[in-house]
């Protein structure tokens, strides 16, 4: 998913990596896009939110940030909020690999931000 933001410029743009299923290879797409991103010159905002493994974050040359989204089960409102402004006050390419956990059980429950629910 790619958004940029509405100030008419494109200076910012979302991209996450979101699949239920591990191994996948979102955080291997997450890592090779941040790679080309920054080899282009663009200024890359990586965030690992996988909140089991945090393989994203282990790739030391991309500076990326660990984000914790859970919280004793459910996505951290806070957490997730303080998100969403990044996305929209920062400039940069966000590249955020959400892990394949990071989502699953809130959902099903109803307790997921309504900005990311099914249907």
């Amino acid at each position: 998913m790619t958004r940029t933001n509405g100030n008419g410029d494109g200076a910012t743009a979302v991209h996450i990596a979101l699949q239920g299923k591990g191994g996948v290879g979102k955080s291997l797409v997450s890592a090779i896009l941040s790679q080309y991103l920054l080899s282009k010159g663009q200024d890359v905002l990586a965030i690992d939110a996988d909140p089991v493994n945090h393989t994203l974050a282990e790739y030391r040359g991309l500076a990326v940030s660990k984000l914790n989204l859970l919280k004793e089960g459910n996505v951290d409102q806070r957490e997730f909020d303080l998100l969403m402004e990044r996305f929209l006050t920062e400039s940069g390419k966000f590249i955020v690999d959400t892990g394949a956990s990071t989502f699953i059980g809130p959902m099903w429950r109803g307790n997921c931000p309504r900005a990311l629910r099914f249907g």
